[in-house]
Formats: structure tokens, C-alpha cells, sequence
């Protein structure tokens, strides 16, 4: 393969070197966490008049949707969060019980048990069983994508064939006293042929082949290469030919697209399609992310770039913009280990306008939805990326799942999220390889990048600047995880990280869930397995941990006043209670 050239990309730190070193920062901020902050809370403190998505509850159910149920008593449930509740095939979902409240119990997120039954009984038959995370490793059996327990975020990867299909997610969430709550919701996806009509769809052939046992569509659109950044067309189907190679050093899609699914067609057989290095949302070249007060005004979308899939192709890296909304990258091939470079999904810095006059932070929205399933992002080894799979500067991303895939070899850290709400790291394999020299790294790290006690679904400030406009992260679950490091490369210090990155980071994280995970690391040092540092923080006593550390609470260090409790480092792990739909 043609060697990849590096983008010359506008970040703090360059994630496709060894040397990547995060730019300092300012860790001062005006605003602490509210003491007693619970799960249910969305405080405002300023922000623009922008709601949080609605729970799903009772009020206006969809034709076919259960009803909610209660068994009385102190839990209650205002109804089931989904990220999205439309979308085109194959389409991720993530779910979230943060609206739970039990006033018998200060963290009944963490503390609940809970059973997911994602509404889709045709996904073990359709795409078999889940077999990578720690269930699998330690069984040999594989996972159920039919259902889920004791994670109070939710995954699913929905497939529809042909027209729309309806599905009814639903989830029991059940308190150490027997109480219990069911709630619903209803997810429609339409099927590719249906969303993207024959005058919607482009085939893409360098070679001018449009046959095979999946053929290009009659009356499709046909073309030879990729559009350039500023010509991909919204609601369109792009369909590049199996076996080929497309635009290999890099492309990109401009802001102010939506609606964009990129996926192959041609014989079922061949390779996957291959790209080079892929921009979802650049402003000014595929090489530059940033954009300008002035452009913005032109994008006429929201979120600046929306509804992009990415699906069954080989991808050397994915580099996403300052902001977007739902992207779906599902069934990637990102194993570039003996290739010159690749295996990384990026981030820009969102907080670049603090230093840009062209651009205004209030004017920057925040990331919502980014879906990594069933892939393989796997670094060079030749020019190993620092980090895999990396939300850093500021990510401030809600709603981001990496569910069954595996991550592996890097110059630092495998997944690095910096400021989140609702993340979800489930039924996969971390696989460490951490090489570079750059010392003693983590397989997962997920930390908070301020303290502002606000749920980051309500949007930022318009006029912030100021390291206050930060946000604490909230609802942080990292379930049945397989961490390992196969040649026993490099060090490792804390395989699982859910914390502020040194003592002096007056950063918070609020509560969160580290459940039945397997570290299998043996002979890369006395680590810690877990280390968390925040409020409502937990380990379930159902991990399995390969050092006496096991899981460790850190010390407060800056942390504000109401930002810190101990963790509870082995808490018995909640009784699972019964699919929602037996009560």
C-alpha cells in the first residue's frame, strides 16, 4: 500500500505520531459542582435555552410500544433516554436509565440492576453472537446483541432490510429492595433502498465495473472517483465497488452535509473498499477541521455535519470535525498494523475557538453521537498513532458507544475520552501493545476536562471563553472488557482509568459503572486494573482483575468541593431482574 501521508492536522496534539503531547492548559474554573447532584439533575447555570432530548415515557406512545410499568415503592423512572429514535440501516442506538431516581438510595444508576431487551430478536440469528469482552474469553461463549445486563447504558447496532422497520427497545431497572420500574421506546429505521431512492444513490468504479451478486442499482448514478470535499450531496448514498481503492492518501466530507451513508456493493467476496485517511466535517481543506463565524452561517445544519455512516469498508483513519451529530462508523476494517500508518478515530479540538478571533465558542456545538461497533482499529506499527480511538481537547461528546471491536497498539493509550456524557465501552477487547516509549499508559482512560456542574446535553454557553465553559462528565460505563497486552508490549499503568489525568486537575466525573471486565496482563507490572477518581463512581465486585490492586480509589488531589466521594471499589454486583416484558 502507498504510504499515508500525516495531515498536517490543527490539533493539540498530532495522534498520528509517537510524539503526541497534550498542549497544556488552564485548570482554573469559576464554577464547582452543586453539592448533592443527582442522576436526575440538568442544571442550567446560564446556558442557552436548549433541552435536554426527552425522556420516552408514557405520554404519547407509538402504535406497538408497551406500556411502562411500576411496582410501586421508592424507584421510579421518568422514561427511557434514546440518542436517536430514526435513522437509516445498519443504525447505532445507545439508551440511558440517567433519569432514574430511588429515594432510598443517593446513586441508583450505579446501583440498580438492569436488564435491556433491545427489541430486535433477529439479531443473534442475523449476526451471531458477540465473541470478544471478557464474557467470552472466560466462557467461550459468546454475548447476546438481543439483550444486556446490569449496564445502565445501553448499545445496539439496528439492521433493516427492505422498507421501515419498527423496533421497541425496552429495559427493567430494579433496586436492592425489590422495586422495579419497565420502560420503553420505539426505534424506526429504514431500510438503505427505501431512504436513498435510485436517484439518491451514486456507484463509485475507478475500473467502470458495476456488476457482481450485489450490483450497483439500475438507474443508479455512476462515477468514477470521489467527490471532492465540498460535492458530496446530502440524503445520498455513496456505494464504492469491493476490491477497489479510493482516494488512498485522503478525503473528506465538507460542514453543512447530511444524511450520508458510505458504504460497498459489487461481489460480496472481494475486499472490503479501501480509503485512506477519511474527514467527516472539514471547513477549509481535508486537511483543516476549523471554520469561521462567517461559514458557519451557510451550513443551514444544526450540528454543522449529520447522520454520516461509514459501513463495511477499510478505513486507514477517521478523523471527525470540531462538531457533528450521529456518526456511525459500524463493520470497519481499521487494521493498519503492518501498513505505514493508520488505525485511529480522531477528534478535533473544540476548544480551538478560544484562540481563534474568526470563530466563536457559542457558536461551536457540542458532539452528539458517535457509534464505533464491530470494528477493528488496530495502529501502525511502523508509525503507531498516540492514541487508537481519541476524544481528547475537549471532546465534550454525548452519547459515544465503542461496542464488540477491538482496539489495540498504540504509543499511548488505546481509547482516550476527554469530557463525555453517556459513554459506553462494552463487549470488546482492548488489547494494549503499547509501543513508542512513552512510558507507563492505559489501555482505556476516560477523564473529565472541568467541573462545570451542567448536563452537556443543554448545549454551552454562548459567550464562554473561560475554562469554567468545561464540563464535568456524567454516566460513564466500561462493561465486559478483555484487556490484554498478547506480546507483553510496553507498560501499562491503570488498565482502566476513570479520573483526572494528574492531582492538580480540578476536573469532575460523576457517576459512573466499571462492570464484569477481565484484565489479562500478567508480566507488564503491579498496576493498578482500575483506578477512579470522582463521585458516584463504582466497581461491581464481578470484574476480574489480574494484580492485588484490582480496582482503587484516587486521591481527591483538586478536585471541587461535591466533585469527590470514595469510590466504591467492590460493590456487590446488583441482581439482574427480569426482561421488561414479563411484567
Amino acid at each position: 500500500m502507498t504510504a499515508l501521508r500525516v495531515w498536517p492536522l490543527v490539533v493539540a496534539c498530532s495522534l498520528l505520531h509517537v510524539g503526541c503531547r497534550l498542549e497544556p492548559v488552564s485548570k482554573s474554573s469559576s464554577q464547582s459542582p452543586r453539592e448533592g447532584d443527582s442522576p436526575g439533575d440538568a442544571a442550567n447555570d446560564g446556558a442557552p435555552a436548549m433541552p435536554v432530548p426527552p425522556v420516552d415515557g408514557p405520554a404519547a406512545r407509538p402504535q406497538g410500544q408497551p406500556e411502562d410499568k411500576s411496582s410501586g415503592g421508592t424507584l421510579s423512572l421518568a422514561g427511557l433516554r434514546a440518542s436517536r429514535t430514526s435513522c437509516v440501516s445498519p443504525c447505532s442506538v445507545m439508551f440511558s436509565i440517567d433519569a432514574i431516581e430511588d429515594a432510598a438510595d443517593p446513586n441508583p444508576f450505579a446501583h440498580s440492576g438492569v436488564y435491556w431487551d433491545y427489541g430486535d430478536a433477529q439479531a443473534d440469528a442475523r449476526d451471531g453472537l458477540i465473541e470478544r469482552g471478557a464474557t467470552h474469553r472466560q466462557t467461550g461463549r459468546g454475548v447476546s446483541r438481543q439483550s444486556d445486563t446490569n449496564t445502565p447504558v445501553g448499545m445496539h447496532t439496528y439492521v433493516c432490510e427492505s422498507g421501515t422497520c419498527r423496533f421497541h427497545p425496552g429495559v427493567t431497572v430494579q433496586n436492592a429492595a425489590g422495586d422495579w420500574v419497565t420502560a420503553w421506546s420505539t426505534v424506526e429505521v429504514r431500510a438503505q433502498s427505501t431512504a436513498y431512492p435510485k436517484t439518491r444513490t451514486v456507484c463509485v468504479s475507478a475500473t467502470g465495473q458495476w456488476g457482481g451478486d450485489d450490483p450497483c442499482p439500475a438507474d443508479a448514478s455512476r462515477a468514477r472517483s470521489l467527490p471532492t470535499m465540498g460535492n458530496w450531496r446530502s440524503d445520498t448514498r455513496y456505494l464504492l465497488r469491493r476490491g477497489e481503492r479510493f482516494d488512498v492518501r485522503r478525503s473528506c466530507i465538507a460542514y453543512g452535509r447530511r444524511g450520508i451513508t458510505i458504504t460497498g456493493f459489487g461481489n460480496a467476496t472481494d475486499p472490503k473498499p479501501e480509503l485512506g485517511m477519511f474527514g467527516v466535517g472539514r471547513g477549509r481543506s481535508c486537511a483543516d477541521p476549523t471554520t469561521t463565524d462567517r461559514d458557519i452561517a451557510s451550513y443551514r445544519v444544526p450540528h454543522w455535519i449529520e447522520d454520516v455512516t461509514l459501513a463495511d469498508l477499510r478505513v486507514a483513519a477517521v478523523g471527525l470535525g470540531m462538531a457533528f451529530k450521529n456518526v456511525t462508523l459500524h463493520d470497519l476494517d481499521m487494521d493498519f498494523e503492518r501498513q505505514a500508518e493508520g488505525g485511529v478515530i480522531f477528534s478535533a479540538a473544540t476548544r480551538r475557538c478560544r484562540r481563534d478571533d474568526q470563530l466563536s465558542c457559542g457558536r461551536v456545538p457540542l458532539p452528539y453521537g458517535l457509534y464505533v461497533s464491530g470494528s477493528t482499529v488496530i495502529g501502525s506499527r511502523t508509525k503507531p498513532p498516540g492514541v487508537n480511538i481519541a476524544m481528547v481537547d475537549d471532546a465534550c461528546v454525548s452519547f459515544f458507544g465503542i461496542l464488540d471491536s477491538e482496539v489495540r497498539l498504540a504509543a499511548e493509550h488505546n481509547v482516550r475520552v476527554e469530557c463525555s456524557s453517556r459513554l459506553l465501552v462494552a463487549h470488546s477487547d482492548i488489547n494494549a501493545g503499547h509501543i513508542g516509549g512513552k512510558g507507563r499508559k492505559c489501555a482505556v482512560t476516560i477523564r473529565p476536562e472541568g467541573s462545570l456542574a451542567q448536563d452537556m446535553l443543554l448545549g454551552r454557553r454562548k459567550d464562554a471563553k473561560t475554562r469554567a465553559e468545561m464540563f464535568e462528565s456524567r454516566y460513564t460505563v466500561l462493561k465486559d472488557l478483555y484487556l490484554s497486552n498478547p506480546k507483553r508490549e510496553g507498560e501499562n499503568s491503570a488498565r482502566l482509568q476513570i479520573a483526572p489525568t494528574q492531582a492538580r486537575d480540578a476536573e469532575v466525573t460523576r457517576f459512573g459503572v466499571v462492570s464484569g471486565n477481565y484484565v489479562d496482563m500478567q508480566g507488564t507490572g503491579p498496576f493498578a486494573d482500575a483506578r477512579l477518581a470522582g463521585t458516584g463512581l463504582v466497581c461491581y465486585d464481578d470484574n476480574r482483575w489480574e494484580s492485588q490492586t484490582g480496582c482503587t480509589d484516587g486521591p481527591r488531589g483538586a478536585i471541587p468541593s461535591g466533585g469527590f466521594e470514595p469510590s466504591e471499589v467492590d460493590f456487590p454486583a446488583p441482581a439482574v431482574p427480569k426482561p421488561p416484558s414479563t411484567y
